[in-house]
């Protein structure tokens, strides 16, 4: 998630965090009184023994790549992070209470970071959650693979760019980072069309892809993983996987690059066959010319 800030309907998203953050602690407080949760904060439960050490939720033995990729244990690491952030900025926010002699306020602001961190890392451990429990009801083998992998890494990159919130050893950190990296060249074949499932119409983009000047290849998806929409993607010289080339078109009258459209040419490509090099360089890739007609 991008947590840049901006405005939302209902204010700043910092606030949305601190309110977010406000029903957290109320929860954790309920808890340690006795009192019943469930849902979303069932995490919390085992807060109400006193001598509870959350510290134990964020270790792990794994020591290898296969061991990483269990969802079971990352799912685990989400929730132990989540449970000892939430804790830790309670008993911070009492520490404050305490030294300000009961302002509430003046301990609130000063426990501003902590209570933001806990609010972002239980929302982690949410979607991580979801996602895990979603991949179980996927029935197309294929579609669950590949969403599969996109469960991992989402995991894992998250992990590898907060290892201060979990107790793991360095060569428990570097078999994190390997497991990250070989999940990669598993998504690169589906990329293109993961990225197209979300069926984001083009004027909701207002992206040049599609529009009239498109020096983009064009191609169709056929894989029934994915939707049949149209795929653009650039000095693309195959067809991406599952998907098939749009047959060529006719030479237009002005000299042509391979993936531009004729009756659109690139600034500068008006001109005379003769005056034209054998070779142009068309965003940085080397393109051949096709026959074209002399202007």
């Amino acid at each position: 998630m991008d947590y840049t800030t901006y405005v939302t309907a209902e204010g700043d998203r910092i606030v949305l965090e601190l309110q977010s953050a406000r029903y957290l602690l109320r929860q954790l407080t309920n808890v340690r009184e006795g009192r019943k949760v469930a849902g979303l904060c069932e995490y919390l439960v085992p807060c109400k023994d006193k001598g509870y050490d959350p510290s134990a939720e964020i270790r792990t033995s794994a020591s290898t790549v296969s061991a990483w990729l269990d969802l079971a244990l990352l799912e685990r690491l989400f929730r132990g992070r989540a449970l000892t952030h939430v804790v830790a900025a309670g008993d911070r926010l009492e520490h404050e209470l305490r030294l300000h002699k009961g302002n509430m306020d003046r301990a609130w602001n000063a426990c501003a970071v902590d209570l933001v961190q806990c609010s972002r890392v239980h929302c982690y451990y949410v979607m991580l959650n979801n996602f895990v429990s979603v991949l179980g009801k996927i029935e197309d083998e294929a579609a669950r693979t590949a969403m599969g992998h996109v469960c991992r890494f989402f995991a894992l990159q998250n992990i590898a760019e907060d290892f201060g919130s979990f107790m793991l050893t360095r060569p428990q950190q570097q078999v994190c980072k390997e497991a990250l990296r070989g999940l990669m060249p598993l998504l690169r074949h589906d990329v293109i069309g993961l990225t197209d499932a979300f069926e984001f119409p083009d004027n909701v983009l207002n992206s040049a892809l599609g529009k009239s000047f498109n020096p983009w290849p064009t191609y169709t998806c056929t894989n029934k993983l994915f939707s049949n929409r149209t795929l653009r993607r650039q000095g693309l010289r195959e067809p991406v996987r599952g998907c098939q080339a749009q047959p060529p078109q006719p030479p237009g009258p002005l000299l042509r690059i391979q993936g531009v459209p004729p009756a659109h040419p690139r600034p500068g490509l008006h001109r005379r066959e003769e005056e034209a090099p054998a070779f142009w360089r068309c965003r940085g890739q080397i393109v051949t010319l096709l026959p074209a007609i002399p202007i």
